[in-house]
């Protein structure tokens, strides 16, 4: 196979996308005697000779995308590769025919901080990045952080996460070598070390804005090496640098050979990266090879780079100046990964990409290229493999057949309506042999390969793009269909379900949102509602607060009466009816006996398994863990981040003051609004919640209005954070004000609880230990939904010579937002 290479990072020094390729190259060419590479460059390459590696260069007058589409689209047109390795994240927008493609994506920067940017590469990256991760037949993500991003803003499942791989020379062997290193760099015995390009991604400004007013009031701190290229936009840096290199506090030594780098890690008191954003983040790993600890920035890549085991910095440099006082006082936690723990295996890496670059270049002589996400086709029907169970071996003799619609893919199980369906639907798999039926936005979900764990028998997924979600919507306005169900709706899933209900003994409808396919139908049929939808939208009608802006608002307006209609009258057509709290039941059937008595109140749980407990005593910041894109949500977090957290700070005033740590999936312009504000760190989504909110002393959850039981406080429970929530917020559980937790409704009730948690840590340590027994006793999902286990079997016995099935996997991706 003939296998071409974007190889621009192999023009001049070597740095992070030269360094992603380069072990993998070498590792691919011991593994696959046959194959060929062409190495494609804007200007001379550094590489080594290879027989069956070829040069080829085609100098531009301008570089980026211009000259993938221009100088790159014809020197492949004359090669004909079988397979393109864009592994700088961009490939030509028209490929000849007969030649896949395979793209890395390593980091949306042009989305978390654009401001970083030179106008140039902006421009390039926002129009051309999106353009080829769509379209590419194979894509591959740097780390699960950045797989998070591809799925969120390109709608598409990275086929393969391959994290870069660190050179041989990184070991702890590199100790032997500082004596030579620190004579040739001519380095002090201590000192704090960072590296790479000086730009403002890396968030240097600040840094060394931090550095010298620790420095300035009398703190000792070890002097500050930088190493790295000059970069762009570096003014800033290049005046505060100025600054603490007059007063002998801080020194760059610019670029630094590839040979040097080991030693000059090992020699260092601790590595900083203290970056707005990376991809990855490799510099942690090369560090902690060389046995030094590591500090970072707040974004989930970094900590999922240093395992974990590195400390979270402040993203400003008021947050910067505690860290670093911490650190010469001594305070901060600092640890390092034994090389032994640490995955970093260059030949099976190779492997994983040699499997998508054979899979995509097959799939360009057989298959179509999976198609832009959302991109304009009628839906389609497209059946998934019977999972776990052979062929032949479908269903189980005797066990009743339940069929489950959804109208979102239940994977990645990443909270929400998600975990909660998935949840119930691992517990009916002990009794049932199920199908699901679901509904997917996406190309991406439509082809994911789904774990084998053992919770349906058969998965069928029809694609429902989201303009055809909108159009429905659009035409459903001047009707009374909801617009909750018109937006699923689709006459194929339709069809599919009644035709699989014919084949199962009972169906059971996720949300109402399903619920109508099937509501007619003269069979056991079950409804899980979740909560009462309605009563959200009725509470967002109060809403007054203008300082959060959203057109959401006048939406619901419309939508709740009718919404509220259709919840009430679809329960009677169904045997049984699941909600989360009593509070929603008695919302809409507190006037309807024939309803409530239909209706089963079955709380969300948590997986004790997933949420370690982790209280920590001296923990002084402030989590909050939500999904920002929900109107609740940011309203929330915005009310948390402009008006409780000043006030906080006020009356700590005496103290180090706390940070608010935004935890969860959020858009790029109001994570820059909130970023901006004192004392507010924004991480994003991220791959595990319990790690990322590691270190807080408490855990608040400022909601003004919703429905339902709302899972981030039974995680903040599970994990053993002490934890401040408002009265919506609590509503469904029956945990107890002072014993497990704290209420407040009020700015002012809610600042003084959180002051209370963090200035008495044995109220703390009380809280803690209350609410992780809490939800052990009252939260763990099998017993939550046994009512629901129970309502099923009376109406669809399970029958007592049923073969006894193998329990679900109780393991599941890790949840990452709320």
């Amino acid at each position: 196979m003939r296998v071409g290479i974007d190889a621009t990072a192999f023009a001049g020094p070597r740095t992070g996308v030269g360094n992603y390729i380069a072990p993998l190259l070498v590792a691919m060419l011991d593994q696959q005697p046959q194959a060929q590479f062409l190495l494609y460059s804007n200007d001379d390459l550094d590489y080594p000779d290879h027989p069956r590696v070829m040069h080829r260069v085609s100098r531009p007058k301008r570089r980026g995308p211009y000259w993938q589409n221009t100088h790159l689209a014809a020197m492949i047109r004359q090669d004909r590769p079988d397979v393109l390795w864009a592994a700088n994240g961009l490939a030509p927008v028209v490929m000849p025919r007969g030649t896949a493609t395979v793209v890395t994506i390593h980091d949306l920067v042009y989305k978390y901080a654009r401001d970083t940017l030179p106008p140039h590469s902006y421009a390039g990256r926002a129009v051309a990045q999106p353009m080829t991760a769509r379209r590419a037949d194979r894509l591959v993500a740097v780390s699960a952080a950045t797989a998070l991003d591809v799925r969120t803003y390109y709608g598409r499942e990275a086929d393969e996460i391959i994290h870069p791989i660190a050179e041989p020379q990184y070991n702890l062997a590199a100790r032997h070598d500082v004596p030579r290193v620190r004579a040739a760099l001519q380095l002090p015995d201590r000192f704090l070390l960072t590296a790479g390009t000086l730009e403002p991604r890396k968030n240097l400004t600040a840094l060394l804005t931090a550095y010298l007013d620790v420095r300035a009031r009398g703190i000792d701190l070890p002097p500050l090496l930088l190493a790295g290229r000059k970069g762009w936009r570096d003014n800033d840096i290049e005046q505060v640098l100025r600054q603490a290199e007059e007063r002998g506090w801080a020194r760059r030594l610019g670029y630094v050979p590839a040979p040097d780098m080991p030693g000059l890690y090992a020699a260092a008191d601790v590595f900083v990266l203290p970056s707005l954003y990376e991809g990855f983040g490799m510099p942690l790993l090369e560090a902690q090879l060389c046995g030094t600890p590591v500090l970072h920035g707040p974004h989930a890549s970094m900590t999922e780079a240093c395992g974990g085991v590195g400390v979270q910095l402040g993203a400003d440099a008021a947050g910067l100046a505690r860290d670093l006082t911490a650190y010469a006082e001594g305070e901060l936690p600092l640890a390092c990964r034994t090389p032994h723990s640490i995955h970093n295996d260059a030949g099976e890496a190779a492997a994983k990409m040699w499997q998508q670059l054979a899979a995509a270049a097959r799939g360009q002589r057989g298959a179509p290229r999976p198609g832009r996400a959302g991109s304009v086709r009628a839906p389609e029907l497209r059946p998934c493999r019977a999972l776990r169970h052979p062929a032949g071996a479908a269903t189980s003799p005797g066990r009743p057949r339940l069929l489950i619609l959804a109208p979102r893919l239940p994977y990645p199980v990443i909270g929400g309506d998600r975990l909660r369906i998935y949840q119930v639907a691992r517990t009916l798999a002990k009794d049932y042999d199920l199908t699901l039926l679901s509904l997917c936005e996406s190309q991406a979900e439509l082809d994911m390969e789904l774990p084998d764990d053992g919770v349906f028998r058969h998965v069928e997924r029809i694609l429902l793009p989201p303009w055809r979600s909108r159009l429905n919507s659009l035409r459903a306005l001047p009707t009374g269909t909801p617009l909750q169900v018109a937006y699923y709706d689709s006459p194929q899933f339709r069809a599919r379900a009644r035709q699989l209900a014919g084949e199962h003994d009972a169906v059971l409808a996720h949300l109402i949102r399903t619920g109508h396919v099937v509501r007619d139908l003269p069979m056991p049929k079950f409804l899980e509602m979740t909560d009462a939808i309605s009563l959200n939208y009725e509470r967002v009608r109060s809403f007054t607060d203008t300082r959060v802006r959203d057109p959401r608002v006048a939406v619901y307006s419309v939508e709740f009466a009718r919404l509220r209609h259709h919840e009430r009258s679809m329960v009677h057509d169904f045997d049984a009816a699941f909600l989360v709290s009593q509070v929603d039941k008695d919302y809409l059937f507190g006037d309807d006996p024939v309803g409530a008595a239909k209706t089963v109140v079955c709380p969300n749980g948590v997986d004790l398994e997933r949420l370690p407990y982790q209280f920590e005593p001296a923990g002084r910041d402030i989590a909050f863990i939500g999904n920002m894109c929900s109107l609740q949500n940011y309203d929330a977090a915005h009310w948390m981040a402009t008006q409780i957290m000043p006030l906080i700070r006020r009356r700590l005033a005496d103290r180090e003051p706390p940070r608010l740590r935004l935890i969860g999936r959020i858009t790029p312009e109001k994570a820059k609004t909130l970023s901006g504000l004192t004392g507010v760190d924004v991480t994003g989504e991220v791959p595990d919640v319990a790690v990322t909110a590691r270190g807080c002393g408490v855990a608040v959850a400022p909601l003004r209005w919703g429905a339902g039981v709302q899972n981030k406080t039974l995680e903040y429970l599970a994990l053993g954070l002490p934890t401040v929530t408002t009265s919506v917020a609590l509503e469904g559980l029956t945990a107890i004000d002072g014993h497990d937790l704290l209420v407040g409704d009020s700015v002012e009730a809610i600042a003084d609880r959180v002051v209370r948690v963090l200035t008495d840590r044995g109220l703390a340590h009380d809280l803690a230990r209350n609410g992780r027994d809490y939800v052990r006793q009252k939260h763990v999902w099998d017993v939550v939904l046994a009512p629901m286990r129970d309502a099923i079997a009376a109406v669809v016995p399970i029958r007592s010579d049923a073969e006894t099935a193998p329990a679900p996997a109780a393991g599941y991706p890790s949840p990452v937002v709320r």
